[in-house]
């Protein structure tokens, strides 16, 4: 009777680990899905948020951009072939008071691959929002994502060779009047 060589049942075996690897890592990535806000009941159930529209009569549009730069200091030990992505999210609600279970919500997204030790994200917008008044509140919160991902081993970019930085460049901030560029500086260590 023969046996299956130990080198070649290892090698089998190494492909499975890495493959379950590569599928678990993959279940992080969030930007996969789409968000839906919303609350959960005391009975479990989930409810999404309608997203308001307000009429014409009572809105207003803004538009502009947001521009995030970021300072990267490396102290990781990364492999060789590593890219470093650098990525912002805008999250932007008006909410008039008066029809609280009608939030206006926007998220916004845009990122870009680092070159040396900088790279921004630039995010152009255009909302529909309430009118400002006593009873509005038109306000957005910015957060980013840092990630460095060993592009050299592309089977298992999330299962190897991975450095995520997240954090907030605002929070709850009244959105620009129309046509501003609003920058924001963060710097990062990675």
């Amino acid at each position: 009777m023969r046996g299956i060589p130990s080198a070649f049942l290892g090698t089998i075996t190494l492909g499975f680990v890495l493959a379950g690897a590569a599928a678990a890592g993959a279940q992080l990535l969030t930007s996969q899905h789409k968000k839906v806000l919303g609350y959960q009941d005391e009975n479990g159930a989930f409810h999404p948020l309608t997203r308001g529209v307000p009429d014409a009569a009572t809105s207003t549009t803004v538009t502009g951009t947001i521009k995030v730069t970021f300072n990267l200091t490396i102290k990781s030990s990364l492999p060789s072939g590593t890219k470093i992505y650098c990525g912002a999210e805008v999250d932007a609600e008006s909410e008039n008071e008066a029809t609280p279970l009608s939030p206006v919500i926007y998220v916004e997204e845009a990122g870009t691959v680092a070159s040396g030790t900088t790279c921004s994200a630039t995010i152009p917008y255009s909302w529909t929002l309430y009118s400002s008044g006593a009873t509005v509140i038109n306000a957005f919160t910015g957060t980013y994502s840092i990630v460095a991902i060993n592009s050299s081993i592309p089977s298992l970019l999330d299962a190897v060779g991975v450095r995520l930085v997240t954090g907030t460049f605002a929070s709850d901030v009244k959105v620009p009047a129309t046509g501003a560029t609003t920058s924001y500086t963060v710097d990062v260590t990675i």
